[in-house]
């Protein structure tokens, strides 16, 4: 059976904050003993920025079909609604607008094996770094073919703080396929407005994408910026801005964790670095399988856009 494909959306552009609400205080917040911490984390997210089976808290956009929705399905979770955000693993629902800032941004690979239909459930096997997945040829735009007939496909992991539920420590939105464009676009708007992404307080809601191969929409995580938590200045001061909203104990957390996670990918323990490798095919790109590769309309609901 052929490989459907998709027409490529084009993502809504994250809104801008204008410039005279990121000005900062005078004054530090007392609070200078976070400034190496968030050096750190600068660091180790400039090292992510330049290169281009998990246990997280995976947050889902609510599809209208999902079973979450189904008051008689073991994943229903109450009170939630269509293009709610929840977290299913842990029966929580969010609402339609979080409030976030962004701990950590990673480019990953995920194993996922062929489907032999159209009614065929993808499956994640397992992900991979991309310092491994590398050493395998592209074939087609940006999936690398494995030698055991698997998949790699790039997936791009946004680690959240839930301003409203700080107990909740590992939030993560999980992009993929066409989702994909949705975070360039949202690492675009990082890089522009901020040195280290904790510096920014985002709102994340809803958009809406037409997909005309379908002839449907498609809904994806809309960010737009709502203010910063500080500055982390050139001669590394960590300076509260004039629009922030968090107090100094919970900026700590923030940065605190930010360091955490980052620390964590680039040890790899996050995702772990792949033992003894299959030897890449000699060819530039092996043949699609029957059926072709996992896409974003089946399947992995609980993990990714």
């Amino acid at each position: 059976m052929a490989t459907k494909t998709a027409t490529k959306p084009k993502a809504a552009p994250a809104k801008r904050l204008p410039a005279a609400a990121g000005k900062k205080s005078a004054t530090s917040t007392g609070i200078g003993d976070l400034a190496s911490l968030a050096l750190a984390a600068k660091e180790m997210e400039a090292v992510e920025r330049a290169k281009t089976g998990s246990q997280n808290s995976f947050i889902t956009l609510v599809k209208a079909t999902s079973s979450i929705l189904d008051k008689n399905d073991p994943n229903h979770i109450k009170g939630v609604k269509a293009l709610d955000y929840a977290i299913s693993s842990k029966k929580l629902g969010l609402g339609a607008d979080l409030d976030v800032t962004i701990l950590g941004m990673f480019k990953l690979y995920a194993e996922v094996t062929p489907k032999e239909k159209d009614s065929d459930m993808p499956k994640t096997v397992k992900f991979w770094m991309p310092e491994d997945a590398a050493q395998y040829p592209v074939a087609g735009i940006f999936d690398r073919p494995l030698p055991n007939g698997n998949v790699l496909q790039p997936n791009h992991w946004v680690f959240v703080y839930l301003h409203d539920h700080p107990e909740i420590e590992d939030g993560l939105i999980a992009f993929r396929s066409k989702g994909n464009s949705v975070y360039a676009q949202l690492e675009k708007l990082v890089k522009a407005e901020s040195s280290v992404c904790t510096e920014l307080r985002f709102s994340v809601t809803s958009q809406a994408i037409r997909n005309e191969a379908y002839k449907k929409n498609d809904y994806y995580p809309k960010f737009e910026i709502t203010g910063h938590n500080y500055k982390l200045t050139e001669d590394g001061k960590v300076v509260k801005t004039k629009d922030s909203k968090v107090d100094a104990a919970t900026l700590k957390g923030i940065i605190e964790r930010s360091y955490k996670i980052q620390k964590s990918y680039q040890e790899m323990k996050m995702v772990a670095k792949q033992g003894a490798l299959p030897a890449p095919n000699g060819r530039a790109a092996l043949p699609a399988p029957k059926g072709g590769y996992a896409d974003d309309d089946e399947g992995d609901e609980a993990v990714s856009f």
